[in-house]
């Protein structure tokens, strides 16, 4: 029987080896789940608190965009549907002569002209809503007078922009060496 208890026990031992390496293993596997979950559940806050900061931003940009849609139709609303450039030719040219400005070139598009009522608008630049009619424009002075008309542009009746807004001396006058030549473009705005 010593042989018998003997193989018995070892089959005891073997057993609750495999027992105990089953538990083990099954122990493992549980944890390496739970902390899977523990992991996934960190990661989905994560994501959440993500998704509440980008929402909160999105509806900071969506009443941002709200107040500004009424300035934009306000700006819409402000531009003529006529694209006559003759009267904005004439207000520039009395505005300038105020300012103690010459003007020595006015090109309406890339066409020089020298008259200032003409219904040839090819010229104009078609954009989605609008046209664009730029003005191309030499004047001469005296730097103050330039700067204090290039700012009264802003308060002109018609909506205008300035660009390409290049200052030199006007070496053209020697008895006034204090002159200045401007060339720039400024563009007008017409509905469709």
């Amino acid at each position: 029987m010593k042989g018998l208890a003997q193989k018995t026990y070892l089959n005891l031992m073997i057993a609750t080896i495999i027992l105990v390496l089953v538990f083990i293993s099954l122990l493992s596997l549980g944890w390496y789940y739970i902390v899977g979950l523990s992991n996934n559940a960190n990661s989905l806050n994560t994501e959440r608190n993500n998704y509440q900061n980008e929402s909160a931003i999105l509806e900071t940009l969506n009443s941002k965009i709200n107040k500004i849609s009424p300035q934009k139709n306000l700006v819409y609303d402000s531009i003529p549907t006529a694209k006559d450039v003759s009267s904005f030719i004439a207000t520039f040219e009395t505005e300038s002569k105020i300012y103690n400005l010459s003007m020595k070139s006015t090109i309406i598009g890339s066409a020089k002209t020298k008259v200032k009522t003409g219904s040839d608008y090819s010229q104009a630049i078609n954009r989605q809503q609008y046209y664009e009619i730029p003005i191309q424009y030499q004047l001469s002075g005296q730097y103050q007078d330039l700067t204090r008309f290039i700012n009264s542009l802003s308060g002109m009746k018609r909506l205008n922009s300035v660009t390409n807004l290049v200052v030199t001396a006007d070496n053209s006058d020697v008895a006034q060496p204090t002159k200045v030549k401007a060339d720039f473009i400024i563009t007008i705005y017409a509905k469709k």
